[in-house]
């Protein structure tokens, strides 16, 4: 009798891990089957980007981000690593969901990538909790002038190309349609920009603010392949680098409050096929 209340507070915690392993097998299948046919660019894939108005170099560009999101969420530990790959994965689906209503299609076929998307969630919220040991260190005053200064930049950034964005203003909606996006993406990225930068600039939310890296740092790389694969010269490519560059600073020197719980694995920790 007295390993019963053991045993009974043992069943959430076995069906925390049994859903989270489910949600994370389905989108990493999804993802690997989907990041293979993307590079293959198979008919059904090029149908799908051209019928929503993207170009198909997307598909190489989706294809070669999806396969090292899949490993990343399926392998134990590496915790850093999987908070970015959820990023992308959210945004991979999320953004497809949004394109099909902004192209007309019917309910029916948004829904696909907004149940992966909601699925992302779900791996997220129920993987094996951190650990909460955050390093008692301090920043130095130049570590901490250096942080402020490159996240003001990438803010002020987000900021001002998010409205831009959402107005769809020039130059930068020329930009967009030389790169073969349909207009109505610059609405999109501009919510996503906006979204970023207040989360950069907010206090506390540090899991939410390595998402906003995360998705920063895949805009950018993003716009840099973009700008290759339509010939564009290496003129076009410094801003996108240069922002890239002052993100990823950002990230690097953010000091302890803003950074996310870190978790040393253990087998103990978190099992295979745990989110």
């Amino acid at each position: 009798m007295a390993n019963a209340p053991a045993s009974e507070e043992s069943i959430p915690s076995l069906a925390r891990v049994l859903a989270g392993a489910v949600a994370t097998v389905l989108v990493v299948g999804e993802m690997g089957i989907g990041g293979v046919w993307d590079l293959l660019r198979i008919p059904y894939a090029r149908e799908t980007v051209t019928r929503l108005g993207y170009p198909t170099y997307v598909l190489v560009i989706l294809g070669a981000c999806k396969l090292p999101a899949a490993v990343a969420l399926m392998v134990p530990g590496f915790r850093l690593i999987k908070e970015w790959a959820y990023a992308g994965a959210f945004i991979a689906y999320a953004v497809p969901a949004i394109s099909h209503l902004a192209v007309g299609d019917d309910l029916g076929t948004a829904l696909v990538p907004s149940l992966f998307a909601a699925l992302v969630l779900v791996s997220r919220m129920l993987r094996s909790p951190a650990s909460h040991a955050s390093a008692h260190s301090t920043a130095r005053g130049g570590r901490v002038l250096a942080y402020w200064t490159t996240t003001s930049v990438v803010v002020a950034a987000c900021l001002f190309g998010g409205i831009s964005w959402c107005l769809q203003a020039q130059p930068f909606i020329g930009i967009m349609l030389r790169l073969g996006y349909p207009a109505y993406f610059m609405r999109i990225l501009g919510a996503l920009y906006l979204g970023a930068g207040i989360v950069l600039v907010v206090p506390r939310s540090p899991q939410l603010k390595e998402w906003a890296y995360a998705g920063l740092a895949f805009n950018y790389a993003g716009a840099i392949a973009s700008h290759l694969a339509v010939g564009d010269n290496v003129a076009s490519l410094l801003a996108p680098c240069v922002l890239l560059a002052l993100a990823l600073a950002s990230w690097a020197l953010r000091p302890p409050s803003r950074r996310a719980p870190r978790e040393v694995w253990s087998p103990q920790h978190e099992p295979v096929f745990s989110p």
